[in-house]
């Protein structure tokens, strides 16, 4: 299965995947990946469970932070996916096991941002978005 929880032992190499899909120069791939390394961190998060990996090959293709919110009964689902595994069955497989960690965690919604015009609209329209 391409999809896997995060393990600590992971840290290293998706830093390294969130400073190459997030930022252009070197920069704001340090910014992102020290944004990335705090988010972990975050209280109630728990990264072990909410923070799904893709991966072939032993790359990391993808990414998604689940950030549960359960007083509003809603998760936010922030993802990040290489573009060669852009609009792919790869990405389809992170989303869904994306959303059935967010109906685990017992939430009514689940929320994922999406700029106007995203390719990755048509893929969650076809998960129910």
């Amino acid at each position: 299965m391409p999809v896997r929880n995060f393990t600590w032992k992971d840290l290293p190499a998706v830093l390294d995947f969130i400073g190459k899909v997030q930022a252009q120069d070197e920069h704001g791939r340090r910014l992102r990946r020290q944004n990335f390394k705090e988010l972990l961190r975050q209280p109630g998060l728990v990264p072990e469970e909410n923070c799904l990996l893709l991966e072939e090959d032993g790359q990391i293709l993808g990414g998604c932070l689940i950030f549960p919110e359960p007083r509003i009964s809603r998760a936010v689902l922030g993802l990040d996916v290489d573009p060669q595994a852009a609009n792919t069955p790869l990405e389809r497989e992170l989303v869904r096991q994306s959303l059935a960690r967010s109906r685990a965690l017992g939430v009514q919604v689940a929320h994922i941002c999406l700029g106007q015009g995203s390719p990755r609209s048509q893929l969650v329209e076809g998960e129910g978005f």
